[in-house]
């Protein structure tokens, strides 16, 4: 999983390098101001990416249901967070929250990962 998280961390810091850029030459100047939603994705942009090669590596081994319960958790994390600030903080909230609940998924899936490689070795 490294070189995958060194080549979307790659990805991940040219999106922020030159995502203003490119929201400009895409979609023009009207929509300039997304860029700061871009920035606060990133991070999701990155656990997504390492999520899905864990979620392939449980496909693998028959699809537990505890993937299910993960994304059904990363779901009530998102619309809960949504419901709480994006009244306040608009769609950078909305931003925010999607990264958060990609890496709150991430993180229960290497954990659990990590807890099997640890039972297979001993």
């Amino acid at each position: 999983m490294r070189p995958a998280a060194l080549a979307v961390g790659c990805l991940a810091l040219g999106m922020l390098a030159f995502g203003h850029w490119a929201i400009l030459w895409v979609f023009g100047r009207p929509f300039v101001g997304a860029y700061p939603a871009l920035v606060l994705l990133l991070p999701g942009f990155v656990a997504l990416a390492l999520q899905g090669l864990l979620g392939q590596y449980f496909a693998s081994r028959g699809f537990p249901v505890f993937v299910s319960v993960y994304w059904l958790l990363g779901l009530v994390v998102n619309v809960s967070l949504n419901l709480l600030f994006v009244p306040r903080f608009g769609f950078l909230a909305a931003a925010a929250s999607s990264s958060l609940a990609y890496g709150f998924v991430f993180l229960m899936m290497l954990r659990r990962f990590r807890a099997e490689h640890l039972l297979e070795r001993t």
